[in-house]
């Protein structure tokens, strides 16, 4: 039997290939990989639209009020009827309240009761406001009106407190719609010959009259202190009394202020020291009735603390009953263009005589005259910026790339020559984009904060509302396009 040849399987190897798809896959995240890394590393720009705003520094303060006021005080007990408003100015030897010793004829001055006709029917209302005196019947019930709605408006639960003080305003204002009728009813008592238990009491100057009382009536720029701040309050007793108890002798029974001059004082931190250390007058709004006012302004320092004085003429009788009060400095006040901080660089450039710089088609331009290489002289027009015209020493700061520090140039009229860079300063300024690249404009700052800067509108080639602007100068460089 012939031997068989034994039948062997050999595997063929394939050689490696890549697809197209594979290939197509790859270039794709590599593509993807280098734009990854290029936008992270890249320094990217943002741009800011320039607005026109009004921006100023948080200068509010509660300042402590100083006044030439006088407390008076009862000479005998009894009961009270008064017949001066409160926070009213009032002329010397007026009456201003009455003592009935034994009560009888308190609830009579006390009423305020609608006049009656002889039918006890209420009069007709157009009658009362004709026979007022001085026709105030509308005025004062505008006043109670006035005083219910802005209650209203400014009620909260968090200041109930307020409440006294708004049942105080209204007793106010209803007691000075009846003075006359009291006044009245008063000298009717006082004709009787049976009144030896009701005197009355007349003011002994002219002022406004208040009458609330908290202690502090003495307090002159001697006793100020840091705690008359920091632990503000403003506890203060009502001198009137209107729910029919008797006075004691000697008690306090009202406040006449001598004077419309007065003063506030606030607390400064040293950087607010710093703003007004070299002001005679600074504008004050009094935050209660939004009114500003000058305000002469005296600083003085107590236990390494300093305070200034704000003297007044003006608006005092709106705090008669206060005394503390919220104000605001108006310091750090600008209306412009408000750009941000980050947004500012300062750049270098050439001061030249303004007859230097000429106008050649339209754009400004200077002559630089040099040697070239066979000694002959040459002359070269080179465009500029112009930044700034100093109209005290008649020259302008200029900047071009074509120019080198060293560079001569030329007069041609008169022949003049000066040196390009021989005078230099630094300049602010922002790179506006508004064209697709970075260009360099000058700003004039009015104001700034730590954030925001407001610089003049009106600055000769500089910005305008709306326009766009680099948000961090040190992302780009003059002339740059912006691809973002």
């Amino acid at each position: 039997m012939a031997n068989r040849s034994q039948n062997k399987v050999v595997k063929m190897r394939h050689p490696f290939q890549i697809s197209a798809s594979s290939i197509f896959v790859l270039i794709i995240a590599i593509y993807m990989i280098v734009l990854t890394i290029n936008y992270v590393t890249k320094k990217h720009i943002s741009i800011y639209e320039v607005i026109e705003t009004t921006i100023s520094d948080d200068n509010r303060f509660k300042g402590f009020i100083l006044r030439d006021e006088t407390v008076y005080y009862a000479d005998e007990a009894g009961y009270l009827n008064y017949y001066i408003g409160d926070s009213v100015r009032a002329a010397k030897n007026e009456t201003i309240y009455s003592v009935d010793e034994t009560g009888n004829y308190y609830d009579i001055l006390s009423s305020v009761d609608e006049p009656e006709n002889e039918d006890g029917s209420e009069e007709d209302k157009d009658t009362v406001q004709k026979d007022s005196p001085s026709g105030t019947v509308n005025d004062n019930m505008i006043t109670i009106r006035n005083e219910i709605a802005s209650f209203r408006e400014n009620y909260s639960n968090s200041h109930f407190g307020n409440v006294k003080e708004y049942r105080y305003n209204i007793e106010n204002a209803m007691m000075y719609a009846s003075n006359e009728e009291r006044l009245n009813t008063l000298r009717t008592i006082l004709k009787e010959d049976n009144h030896k238990s009701l005197h009355t009491v007349k003011t002994e100057g002219s002022g406004i009259v208040s009458y609330t009382y908290d202690g502090n009536e003495g307090m002159s720029r001697d006793n100020i202190k840091k705690s008359l701040f920091t632990e503000a309050t403003d506890d203060k007793q009502e001198l009137r009394i209107l729910d029919g108890k008797p006075c004691q002798k000697g008690a306090p029974v009202y406040k006449m202020i001598n004077s419309e001059q007065w003063s506030v004082v606030i607390m400064l931190n040293e950087s607010q020291y710093k703003k007004v250390k070299d002001l005679e007058y600074v504008r004050v709004r009094l935050s209660k009735i939004n009114i500003s006012m000058n305000a002469k302004i005296d600083l003085f320092e107590k236990d390494n603390t300093w305070f200034a004085e704000l003297s007044m003429d003006k608006y005092l009788i709106h705090y008669a009953g206060d005394r503390h009060i919220d104000l605001e400095l108006e310091l750090g006040y600008a209306k412009g263009l408000k750009i941000p901080v980050s947004a500012i660089l300062k750049k270098k450039v050439a001061i030249v005589p303004e007859d230097f710089v000429a106008n050649t088609n339209g754009e400004p331009s200077v002559v630089k005259q040099y040697l070239d290489d066979s000694g002959e002289v040459k002359y070269d027009v080179i465009p500029v910026s112009v930044y700034k015209r100093e109209e005290d020493t008649s020259s302008v700061c200029i900047y071009s790339d074509a120019l080198k520090k060293g560079d001569t140039l030329i007069e041609q009229t008169s022949g003049k020559t000066c040196m390009y860079e021989e005078k230099t300063t630094k300049l602010e300024g922002v790179y506006n984009v508004n064209k697709g690249y970075a260009v360099f404009k000058v700003i004039e700052k009015l104001y700034e904060n730590n954030e925001y800067a407001v610089v003049n509108s009106d600055t000769a080639n500089g910005l305008s509302t709306y326009d766009h602007i680099v948000l961090n100068s040190e992302t780009i460089s003059e002339s740059d396009i912006i691809n973002d």
